[in-house]
């Protein structure tokens, strides 16, 4: 998937998402699952969850992508019916879960740092490793998001601007 972001003046970008999500299905070697398990930019893969940005020549005081995965959880039974394992664990401070018992469903966080450069052309931000699991036997991940945030700062004829533009994409099971 790819996007423009139109700043002020010359100062414009375009932002690509690439990489996938495993979901574990029926058939699958990880104990039959059945769609219970995303696997996010999983090591052994060779697509992590990417976003490249790529800058045009405009001059930028700051600039920075960020990136926030987040998977969405049905049919679990109370707010610790899921787990979150491989680079960041349910007490990682980026992690975050929202539930809502009346249609026993929430959805996993995950935060990235930013990666600032105000002169690099390109930037790549990127999330693998990470498992996230609905542990009730009716638990479902029915589709996992990738979110990039750009911030941008910059001027133009003597003007500051600071602009913002985020790039959405799901991954459905």
């Amino acid at each position: 998937m790819a996007r423009t972001w139109d700043g002020a003046g010359a100062h414009n970008a375009w932002i690509y998402h690439t990489g996938r999500v495993r979901f574990c299905t029926d058939n699958d070697f990880l104990n039959d699952d059945e769609n219970r398990r995303a696997l996010i930019g999983y090591p052994s893969d060779p697509y992590p969850f990417e976003t490249e940005v790529s800058k045009n020549d405009a001059v930028y005081t700051r600039f920075c992508v960020r990136q926030t995965i987040q998977a969405r959880l049905t049919g679990i039974k109370s707010s610790s019916s899921w787990s979150i394992s491989g680079n960041v664990s349910k007490g990682d401070p980026s992690v975050g879960f929202s539930y809502t018992a009346s249609t026993d469903s929430g959805t996993v966080t995950v935060g990235r740092n930013a990666v600032c450069d105000a002169d690099a052309r390109r930037i790549f931000a990127r999330t693998s490793g990470i498992t996230v699991t609905a542990q009730d036997e009716s638990g479902r991940i029915p589709w996992v998001r990738l979110v990039t945030n750009i911030t941008a700062l910059y001027k133009v004829g003597g003007a500051t601007f600071s602009d913002s533009f985020t790039l959405s994409e799901h991954d459905n099971s």
